[in-house]
């Protein structure tokens, strides 16, 4: 589910989600009672306040020592970037 709302993400909405989770084979019923659970609700709620609050506006978004990585999504980027930030502790 994960990889089809991230492909997918300028259509979400309630009846995508639900397209989504039929086209991936998820048991529906199951699905039904999560989307009503309040208590999911109010933890993805918090999550995503919780990204605003850490200066999150999209995806992908990577933080690497308190420092939010803004240089590219490549592998030698961000693989650059981390060899830069983490010292060594020994």
């Amino acid at each position: 589910m994960h990889d089809t709302i991230y492909e997918r993400q300028s259509e979400l909405s309630e009846s995508a989600l639900r397209e989504f989770a039929r086209d991936i084979g998820l048991d529906m019923a199951a699905f039904e009672r999560d989307m009503l659970d309040e208590s999911l609700a109010e933890k993805v709620e918090l999550d995503f306040e919780s990204g605003v609050r850490s200066g999150v506006n999209g995806t992908p978004s990577f933080f690497i020592d308190g420092y939010k990585y803004t240089s590219g999504y490549d592998y030698a980027s961000l693989n650059s970037t981390i060899k830069k930030k983490i010292q060594p502790t020994f």
